[in-house]
């Protein structure tokens, strides 16, 4: 699909079709371009064009930063801040919270803790009846996943595609036969 590009310009000063809007939406659920298309109403078969296309309007462009930069300030977050509290969880030592000693098992004075250890803590509970305290801890494992992900450590699903997001054509093809 060729755009003409005084009508381009023209359509990036004006507001974005309700198409537009939920592909932004759609987008900033996970980054996925082909995906956030297809959630948004386009065509499977023309999905990824159009995604190429939407993610370089000027005025779809201005959306999604508008967007991005309302969800942080409203929320404080940022890149570095998820990956501060995911690494507080990922690597929280159950030491930090309770002393051994002769087979007895503590808890420490959680206000001489420091706060970002405490954030690990997923559930404390007592048993009146036994009368056992139980400490459980976020998902470690999980968190250290997730910061994996988060830094390109780990590919769920490669898709390779061609120039602008089109299948790969192979250009040379050589086929060789062995003759008796």
């Amino acid at each position: 699909m060729k755009i003409n590009r005084r009508d381009s310009t023209k359509r990036d000063k004006e507001k974005l079709t309700d198409k537009e809007n939920r592909f932004v939406i759609e987008y900033l659920r996970d980054y996925n371009g082909l995906q956030s298309a297809i959630r948004a109403g386009y065509s499977e078969a023309t999905a990824g064009q159009i995604a190429y296309e939407l993610l370089h309007r000027q005025r779809v462009r201005n959306k999604i930063d508008e967007h991005e930069k309302d969800l942080s300030t409203r929320f404080l977050v940022t890149r570095e801040r998820l990956m501060k509290e995911m690494s507080i969880a990922g690597y929280a030592d159950m030491a930090d919270y309770v002393d051994v000693d002769n087979g007895e098992i503590t808890i420490k004075d959680f206000k001489s803790l420091p706060p970002q250890i405490t954030r690990a803590i997923k559930k404390i509970g007592y048993n009146q009846r036994t009368g056992k305290f139980t400490l459980e801890l976020h998902d470690g494992l999980k968190a250290k996943e997730l910061m994996g992900k988060e830094v390109g450590m780990f590919k769920d699903k490669m898709e390779l595609s061609g120039p602008g997001g089109k299948d790969l054509v192979p250009t040379n093809i050589v086929i060789e036969f062995t003759g008796k």
